[in-house]
């Protein structure tokens, strides 16, 4: 491919970076220091815009605050400790001063071959040319240019440059040399660049500046600048205001963000969720991220809290692609989480989210690790975005696509609803596009959605087809209707999309309830009849659909009747299967239940349901840990019974279970629990075992190693020979004993092999050990195996969390306890 080349001719007497060709009003101002800095420290980089500012501030703190932010301005990583720009920076000064110093004190990092090679880095290509000047001896090699092969990384130059100046007079002969540079749209090189070097007596390596170069270079420095947010904002004396913490390297929030990165450790202050939409976009998809945040950890100052929503986007293999830390600020709403939204753009496939809440007034951190599916979006074919539910869109006349209004299409911006629970006095939207579709003759698509609504599963109404609002590429399609005419219930609208052109349809639907505004005390009291009555999963999905505040205020009136001991079991179980079956508002349901149980007024008959309910829900939270801060709930089973060992080994699995997903303090907490048993009970094979298993995860694979060897000699047992065998493995491991983690590893799946985790261990294992064949005979001889039957977890998920039949049989069994 041939490139534009901009010839530079060797008659300047001062380079193309050099920052002395223009003398501003205050450059008396200037230090020398600050002038050797700005002239010759940065003269490659620095943009005209940054050397005005500079030369404009009046203070030594503000031109030291300048050089900071210059440096900030091109850290391609905030969140490291190095800034890795400068590190390029310092690499290639030291290349430059060694290869293109020239004699009499000029350092190579100045002169013109220097600061092109600072700014742009090696040539894709060089050229060189001798020609004779009146002499009758043209040399062909000087033995001063080295034709050494770039490609490697190294391009040596001149030893020094006033030699061969000499050399070139004495001999009559004039040498040049061209840099060829390629496209390079990413630093601001639009057709390549071709710089010609001229070797002048006494100078060295000189050039010229056309002024279309000049556009050039300064094109290529500012596309260095990747934080142009950190833009040296001044107030009204002229002095540099402070930088943002979005942008200082020391901020609580990298800081968070760091620890999380280290130590795989998630904090939970501050709770929160997030729930993603997906639209296609030039990059694959747009991804607007809804975080749901607890306001009940939140500092409100009346109706505002102000936080800082943080993270990291990585690929699976653990690369980042972008970092965010966004300030905002939250409102209070009389019921439900605090929200925010922030903007994201990803091509197809798997990623991990690393996400964070940071409560700018109390210090409040909240962490998690989400994992993320970005699908494909067909080409050519009718396809679909997400379905976006909202309560309220307006025109707006601002920008789309900015943190905490990600919900914005063109000039019109949407109010996501939360969750799917609606009340009479509520309107509903429904938002999404479509692709893919065909074009008629006439280049127009021709579509039309047709929308069905059920209730309870029986035909509600129908919505005429409707024709869709569609440019060349994508379609519109929005839907809006008020819940006043709607009775309480659970609903569905079914979407048919039908493209004419091509016959295709395309199919989705939504799912929502409606609600009564205030849940009455005689509806409340009808689900608990209905639970009594052996309804426990109608029931109980019925109630996880009546909001927070609704409920509060029936069950409340419920609570001041004068109720029986049925009634107050009957409550007690409903709102624990709730938490049990659907996950929503775990410690709401749970401290409703408990508070029910506390009011039985029998001391023996309350604490024995009592104990069957805490040990029902320490399965609960093993197997599912949706709610963080309901692991409090159990500490208040040892203030009841402190020496009960099925109630100490129940709670001290929590907080082991609790401590692998990483709340902090929680292993500690197993361990001092597993130690308590062991003081009385030394022989607990159970017990042993656990305490393996805690040491292993907390790094002492030593001490791990001896518990887990003392249960095998112990048991007979197969179900503790398997998980003992697994995690010496996972010890031998972590201790470099790669052999001996192969055979613990392969003695735990002949006695589970049909358990994947462990075919997979073994396997993984094998492939370290450099036995590939092993590795792949270990996964064949897998795939061969009798899946576990449906209903089954794997038996070592099982261990680790309970597994579902664990958390059927708890409910099961306090069930007979409660109802009989």
């Amino acid at each position: 491919m041939i490139f534009p080349r901009f010839r530079l001719h060797a008659l300047a007497l001062l380079g193309i970076l050099s920052t002395g060709f223009v003398s501003f009003a205050g450059e008396e101002k200037l230090s020398g220091s600050d002038r050797r800095w700005l002239e010759r420290e940065v003269a490659a980089f620095i943009t005209t815009e940054e050397i005005e500012i500079f030369r404009e501030l009046g203070s030594k703190k503000d031109r030291q605050r300048f050089k900071e932010l210059f440096w900030l301005r091109r850290d391609p990583d905030l969140m490291t400790p190095k800034n890795e720009f400068r590190e390029e920076y310092k690499r290639r000064v030291k290349y430059a001063n060694r290869y293109f110093t020239q004699r009499g004190g000029v350092r190579g990092f100045t002169t013109d071959m220097g600061k092109v090679y600072l700014l742009l880095g090696f040539p894709a290509s060089r050229e060189e040319q001798q020609r004779e000047m009146g002499g009758s001896e043209v040399f062909a090699d000087t033995g001063l240019v080295s034709q050494t092969d770039t490609s490697s990384g190294a391009l040596p130059e001149f030893d020094g440059a006033d030699l061969a100046s000499s050399i070139q007079a004495a001999v009559g002969t004039t040498l040049t040399r061209t840099w060829i540079y390629e496209p390079d749209p990413q630093v601001g090189l639009l057709e390549g660049l071709v710089i010609e070097f001229e070797l002048q007596r006494g100078f060295g390596m000189r050039y010229r500046q056309p002024e279309e170069v000049a556009v050039d270079f300064e094109r290529v420095k500012q596309s260095y600048v990747v934080h142009p947010g950190i833009d040296y904002a001044r107030d009204s004396l002229g002095r540099l205001v402070e930088l943002p913490l979005k942008f200082d390297p020391r901020s609580p929030a990298k800081k968070a963000l760091r620890e999380m990165m280290e130590t795989r450790i998630s904090r939970t202050d501050i709770e929160f969720e997030t729930e993603m939409t997906y639209f296609r976009s030039p990059e694959g998809s747009y991804i607007p991220v809804r975080f749901e945040i607890d306001p009940e950890r939140l500092s409100w100052d009346d109706s505002t809290a102000e936080v800082t929503i943080f993270g990291v986007i990585e690929t699976m293999d653990g690369r980042p692609l972008r970092r965010f830390e966004e300030p905002a600020k939250l409102a209070r709403t009389d019921d439900g989480p605090a929200v925010f939204d922030l903007p994201v753009q990803l091509p197809p496939g798997s990623y991990s989210f690393k996400l964070g809440i940071l409560d700018d007034e109390s210090g409040r951190v909240g962490t998690r690790r989400v994992p993320v599916f970005v699908r494909r979006f067909n080409e050519g074919k009718l396809d679909m975005s997400s379905v976006l539910l909202y309560t309220e869109s307006r025109q707006v006349d601002e920008p789309p696509g900015r943190p905490g209004h990600s919900f914005q299409f063109g000039q019109v911006r949407f109010t996501p609803a939360r969750g799917t629970t609606y009340r009479p006095t509520d309107t509903m939207g429904i938002l999404f596009f479509v692709y893919g579709f065909g074009l008629n003759l006439n280049g127009q698509p021709d579509l039309t959605c047709d929308y069905t609504l059920l209730k309870d599963e029986e035909k509600f109404t129908d919505v005429l087809a409707q024709p869709l609002q569609a440019g060349p590429t994508q379609a519109a399609a929005r839907l809006e209707f008020t819940m006043e005419d709607f009775r309480p219930g659970r609903y569905q609208v079914e979407i048919k999309v039908t493209d004419r052109v091509t016959n295709a349809v395309l199919t989705n639907h939504v799912e929502f309830s409606l609600e009564p505004e205030l849940y009455p005390v005689w509806e409340y009291t009808e689900l608990l009849d209905r639970y009594r009555e052996g309804g426990f999963v109608e029931a109980a999905e019925a109630l996880s659909r009546v909001s927070r505040e609704s409920l509060e205020r029936a069950a409340g009136d419920y609570r001041k009747g004068s109720l029986s001991l049925e009634e107050l079991k009957a409550a007690a179980l409903l709102h624990t299967e709730v938490a049990f079956r659907t996950r929503v508002e775990v410690l709401f349901h749970l401290e409703s239940a408990r508070d029910y149980l506390n009011r039985i007024e029998e001391d023996s008959l309350r604490k024995i349901l009592l104990r069957q309910w805490y040990l029902a829900i320490s399965s609960l939270l093993r197997g599912s840990m949706q709610s963080w801060g309901a692991l409090h709930l159990i500490d208040s089973a040892l203030d009841i019974f402190p020496d009960d060992l099925e109630i100490l080994m129940a709670v001290g699995a929590v907080y082991e279970t609790a401590g692998w997903m990483g709340v902090p303090r929680k292993l500690d907490r197993a361990e001092e629990l597993y130690h308590r048993i062991l003081a009385t009970h030394p022989e607990n094979l159970e017990v042993h075992l656990r305490m393996g298993r805690v040491m292993q995860l907390r790094g002492n694979g030593k001490e791990a190693v001896r518990e887990l060897n003392w249960s095998l000699e112990q048991s007979t047992d197969p179900e503790i020979r398997f998980v003992a065998h697994m995690l010496l493995g996972d010890s031998c491991n972590q201790l470099g004993r790669l052999s001996e983690a192969i055979q613990s590893y392969r003695a735990a799946v002949e006695i589970a092999p049909n358990c994947q985790a462990a075919a997979v261990a073994l396997s993984h294992a094998l492939h370290r050990a450099g036995d590939r064949a092993g590795s792949r005979e270990v996964i064949n001889h897998f795939l061969n195996q009798e899946v576990n039957p449906p209903g089954v977890s794997d038996r070592w998920m099982r261990y680790l969390f309970g597994g579902q039949e664990l958390l059927d049989s708890a409910m099961r069994e306090t069930r007979k306890e409660f109802l009989r």
